[in-house]
């Protein structure tokens, strides 16, 4: 057992994945074993160096196989154009107030033409002004542009500028965001202001919108339960 090198734990390894088919926690239990035994036997520990560290390769391996693992995901549905259609439509008939209904549609809209995820246009707890969505500009009478201050994929927070136009469709961005930021301003709205606010005029929180989401796709029928704020 003395004589077992870092190379062929690898070969080992390998083998029990490619050929065997062994998932990465059976793995780990075999190489378990082989330590038990490597120590019971010569007192030599096989998996790591001389100076008790983890073979770097060999947990490379490893992580490798854990990595390639699929991992059970309760799949979400996408929110298409015609739910889209029909949660806007729901919510120009009246689902909660005016004013709620009002920010719940231009969310919707805002995140379906923008293809954000919900964190991006909505908030966690306290509003951020250096973080969250206050940023919108029409650059003329077809095109605004959304500032992200930050995003998942934006660590560093440099910013993006979503640049989105004015559409022949029944529901249009521009149309909708310009309406909206029209009643903010006339409401006291300034610059660093949250752009999507609550009933209470806070900052539009991420669980608040999922639960009015919910609420609505299940007055349409749809099983809520299949949607996220990854849908859109």
């Amino acid at each position: 057992m003395s004589n077992i090198s870092e190379d062929i734990l690898i070969c080992f390894v390998s083998y029990c994945q490619s050929v065997l088919g062994l998932k990465y926690s059976t793995i780990k239990l075999y190489l378990a074993g082989i330590r038990h035994f490597s120590i019971a036997s010569c007192s030599v520990n096989p998996l790591v160096d001389n100076v008790g560290k983890p073979l770097l390769r060999l947990q490379n391996i490893l992580n490798g196989i854990k990595k390639t693992e699929n991992k059970s995901v309760r799949q979400k549905l996408p929110i298409t154009y015609s739910v889209l259609h029909q949660i806007y439509q729901h919510l120009q008939k009246g689902i909660f107030d005016p004013h709620l209904d009002f920010t719940m549609s231009t969310a919707a809209v805002i995140g379906f033409f923008g293809f954000l995820r919900c964190s991006e246009f909505t908030c966690k707890q306290s509003f951020d002004s250096a973080l969250n969505l206050t940023d919108v500009v029409f650059v003329s009478d077809c095109q605004v542009n959304l500032r992200l201050k930050a995003s998942k994929t934006d660590i560093f927070r440099h910013g993006v500028i979503i640049k989105l136009f004015k559409t022949n469709y029944n529901i249009c961005l521009y149309v909708q965001l310009s309406k909206y930021v029209t009643s903010r301003k006339l409401n006291g709205a300034r610059g660093n202001d949250p752009l999507l606010v609550d009933r209470s005029n806070l900052a539009l929180r991420r669980s608040l919108f999922i639960d009015k989401l919910k609420t609505i796709l299940s007055h349409l029928g749809l099983n809520a339960g299949t949607y996220s704020g990854h849908s859109f």
